[in-house]
Order: C-alpha cells, then structure tokens, then sequence
C-alpha cells in the first residue's frame, strides 16, 4: 500500500488556496483499489455545513481519479466539545465520515 498526496499524482493536482498548501491524500493500492481521503479542520463552523462542503469536494475527487472509496476525516480542534461530540464514523452516500 503506498499514500500519495494528490499533487504528486500527474492526472490530480493539489490547491493552493492563499499561501497555504492543502493536502489531500489518495490511497493508491496499485492495480486493485484507490481511496480518496479528503481531511477537514472543524474549528467554530457546524459539524453539517463542514460534512456538507467535505462531502462535495470528496465526491469531485473520487469522480476526478476514478477512486474506488472515499473518507472524509473531520479533525475537531474546539476544546469546548466532548470526545463523544467530536468521535464519531457515519455512511453518507457512499462515502465513509470520521470525526476526531
């Protein structure tokens, strides 16, 4: 199994956005399965809107390199919020959702 970030792909390039890099990670199993792992930072927003917009940027990615699996992993950085309201894995539309 080998981890890729998406702009070491040459069909996938990363985004830039500002002067900060984002890293998407796809999981290249070589001839067998690929998995787009898309990671988000939960900070004030609600939990939906950022599983809402993750979902759609995992979709892009998953149609965009033909991946066989998507993960969304939302890590929760609000120190105000239990481990029980930031630990959780749920099945949206085929796509597997973490929080941590």
């Amino acid at each position: 199994m080998k981890l890729k970030l998406i702009d070491e792909l040459p069909v996938i390039k990363g985004k830039i956005e500002g002067k900060r890099k984002k890293d998407e990670i796809i999981v290249d199993f070589g001839e067998e399965d690929n998995i787009v792992i898309e990671l988000k930072i939960r900070r004030s927003e609600s939990l939906e809107s950022v599983i809402k917009d993750g979902l759609l940027q995992t979709r892009a990615y998953i149609a965009e390199c033909g991946a066989d699996e998507g993960h969304l992993i939302i890590f929760d950085k609000n120190e105000a919020r239990t481990y029980e309201e930031k630990i959780f894995r749920r099945e949206e539309s085929g796509i597997t959702v973490w929080g941590m």
